[in-house]
């Protein structure tokens, strides 16, 4: 099981990583291009499971997302 948490400063960091040691609970920092890529490798993974797309509609769909940023 994963939990993400966004922490907004170094403060709530030092006491979230204390909690986590203190009851033995792995915790790792990423980036949040770490957690963009580990989101689209959870996305095309789970696309593999849908009925197929054409090419169109899949690179339409990509480019949606990135102009939301």
């Amino acid at each position: 099981m994963q939990l993400l948490i966004d922490i907004r400063t170094k403060k709530d960091k030092k006491l979230f990583i204390d909690l986590a040691n203190r009851l033995d609970i792995k915790s790792a920092e990423i980036s949040v291009e770490d957690f963009e890529d580990i989101a689209l490798a959870h996305a095309i993974k789970n696309g593999l499971k849908s009925p197929k797309i054409d090419k169109e509609t899949f690179i339409n769909s990509l480019q949606k997302r990135i102009n939301k940023k």
